[in-house]
């Protein structure tokens, strides 16, 4: 710290210093033709100029990261779906013309039975206003029937004047039914009108957490350029005033200025710093402590050397009188005699903090007989004596407090590790929430998702007539998109152009072996499958006879089944082929593993030991204060 604040005090008062003691004697305090009344008048204009710069780099602090951030965020957001203020909510809803107003209309949704229900009764939390556009559509929907409406896509947006009022407006009228449109039931909309709300909202990214939020932020650099500026200031103020009487003044319109701006960055440009625990101010205090007696030096030299109250003395006078004046200055500084005394009321406002700290430091209970027993186990608010109540504590539970306090420790240097690896993670990768698969930042639009499948083996498959031999069987895995998915969802963008995943890979021949008197078909080999686009597609094992070149059987693996991310052993049910009902179901085993996100079980893992942290600070305090802990069962207290 003192190596890096002596470089830059020179830097500061370096300038000021030489215009204050050496100028004089090298150029004189002239200016053009007109010679200055003293050199205070050019050391007074330095002072003004160095303060005006100092606001302009407050403000220019504050603005410039400001807007940086803005703009990441933005991106960030944009990369990751999240929808901005400035964008709208697409949502597909019945509508039929209004029976008392051929000016408006009726827009409907579906409820939880498939029934067409009007959104006016429906508890959505907004005031949904009639599409402003409602006329000019007015000819498409009039032959619409309540019980089977057309479908009117509207663009949506949510404001809040008062009442909360949902806009639409209308796009396109389609009439049913439709293969490219549905209309939303009712918890979509609910969903849509959440998602629209949650626009309002400048600083939110979709489906991210606080502390995701903050690796967007400028890192936290610590509090050395915050005391160093406060320091240097205080050496303008104490050091320079005699040259400019308004410093002071000055000083405080800039400090109120820095404080408001240094709210804003630690609330919305840095990330949150890490609590350190401090006796004190550390070196900064003996920095300080030494800023009168520069002033002293400083404010006799300027007397001495700067004005014109020595004229016509030499140079030996001025610097005889210059040390003559300091030392009787810092005698008189030092001696105390002019030091006012402390107020009573600093004293007990000093006592009165000290005891707070105590208080909240350690824990005491309340529970005196005489208060009656609505008071009992109440803390007491001013008769605490906190030290007193945690050296009560029984040694067992002061060991069980002990080892909380270690596991605590332990968990905080969990979440910063996984913070880490969040981030790394989060710079390689993209979530697409449409597709449930992470995508890649370097190459845009190019899924994440990896399929490691192992074939195991496959048992009861054909029949005595029709048998599989182990030397001709291969199996097909292929990806396929679910064919039993519903309307809405065919009808819902994809998230992704192409195929859901690879081309299809064929399995070597297998080998006839016998396990447990039960004859089965061993291939026991891996395939990979990449990149796979969405996690809504499902694995499909195609059996085939290489002789006939037919299909015997298939099998199915969802995916969703596989979004733990670890491996999984699975016993798939093998169904024969349309036609040949002859055969039995079999059995196929296979082993898989999909990996679609990196950031997703860090995140998990997150969740986990934030829940962790929470229970243990619970528990240590329920401790602290005579209750029983509430997760007991979940330590491991040491015997």
């Amino acid at each position: 710290i003192l190596k890096t604040f002596l470089f830059s005090s020179v830097n500061n008062y370096g300038a000021v210093m030489y215009q204050a003691y050496v100028s004089r004697y090298v150029f004189g305090c002239t200016s053009g033709d007109d010679d200055y009344e003293d050199c205070l008048t050019p050391l007074k204009s330095l002072l003004i100029m160095i303060f005006i710069i100092r606001a302009i780099n407050v403000i220019q602090g504050v603005i410039e990261p400001a807007y940086t951030q803005a703009n990441k965020i933005i991106e960030v957001q944009k990369a990751n779906g999240a929808l901005r203020p400035d964008d709208n909510v697409k949502i597909q809803l019945g509508i039929v013309a209004d029976s008392a107003d051929s000016s408006k209309c009726e827009l409907m949704c579906k409820d939880g039975t498939g029934e067409f229900i009007s959104i006016d009764g429906l508890p959505l939390g907004v005031l949904f206003m009639q599409p402003d556009n409602t006329e000019s559509f007015s000819t498409d929907f009039k032959e619409s029937d309540p019980k089977n409406p057309h479908i009117a896509v509207l663009m949506c947006k949510y404001r809040s004047f008062g009442n909360n009022e949902f806009q639409a407006t209308i796009l396109d009228v389609v009439k049913p039914p439709s293969k490219k449109v549905a209309i939303f039931t009712q918890d979509a909309l609910a969903t849509a009108i959440d998602n629209a709300n949650e626009l309002t909202k400048e600083a939110m990214l979709n489906d991210m957490e606080r502390y995701e939020m903050e690796y967007y932020l400028e890192p936290y650099e610590g509090l050395f350029d915050e005391y160093a500026e406060i320091v240097l200031q205080m050496g303008y103020v104490v050091m320079f005033s005699l040259a400019w009487n308004m410093i002071p003044a000055v000083a405080l319109a800039e400090i109120l200025l820095q404080i408001r701006g240094d709210a804003y960055q630690f609330c919305n440009i840095k990330r949150r710093a890490d609590p350190v625990p401090c006796e004190d101010v550390g070196y900064w205090s003996t920095l300080i402590s030494y800023v009168p007696l520069c002033g002293v030096l400083s404010n006799t030299a300027i007397i001495c050397f700067t004005t014109n109250a020595l004229d016509g003395w030499g140079a030996e006078s001025k610097l005889f009188t210059w040390l003559i004046m300091e030392h009787a200055m810092l005698c008189i500084v030092n001696s105390g005699l002019f030091n006012p005394e402390e107020p009573e009321w600093i004293g007990q406002v000093e006592k009165r903090n000290a005891y707070v700290v105590d208080k909240y430091k350690n824990v005491k209970i309340d529970d005196d007989e005489g208060l009656g027993g609505g008071a009992a186990g109440n803390l007491d608010a001013d008769d605490m004596n906190l030290t007193a109540a945690a050296n009560e504590l029984m040694p067992a539970n002061a060991e069980k407090v002990e080892y909380l306090k270690e596991q605590l420790r332990l968990t905080d240097n969990k979440i910063g590790d996984l913070r880490r690896q969040l981030k790394k993670a989060m710079s390689g990768e993209l979530w697409n929430e449409v597709t449930g698969v992470s995508e890649s930042t370097m190459v845009p639009g190019l899924a994440l998702g990896m399929l490691n499948v192992t074939i195991l083996s496959l048992s009861g498959v054909g029949t005595e007539r029709k048998p599989m031999k182990a030397d001709q069987t291969r199996i097909i895995v292929a990806l396929r998109v679910n064919p039993q998915m519903s309307a809405e969802e065919r009808a819902a963008p994809k998230g992704y152009e192409g195929p859901p995943g690879p081309a299809p890979v064929v399995s070597r021949k297998g080998t006839e072996k016998t396990k447990n008197n039960k004859k089965l078909i061993e291939i026991n080999q891996e395939i990979q499958l990449a990149p796979i686009k969405t996690i809504k597609a499902e694995i499909v094992f195609d059996i085939v006879d290489e002789r006939s070149r037919k299909k015997r059987a298939s099998a199915v693996l969802p995916l969703k089944e596989l979004g733990s991310q670890v491996s999984v052993d699975k016993s798939l049910k093998v169904n024969p082929k349309k036609g040949d009902e002859e055969s039995a179901h079999g059995t196929l085993h296979v082993r898989a593993h999909f990996q679609y996100s990196k950031v997703k079980p860090i995140k998990e893992r997150m969740y986990k030991v934030f829940e962790m942290k929470r229970h243990l600070e619970k528990d240590i305090t329920n401790i602290m204060i005579g209750r029983d802990m509430e997760y007991e069962s979940e330590w491991q207290f040491p015997r």
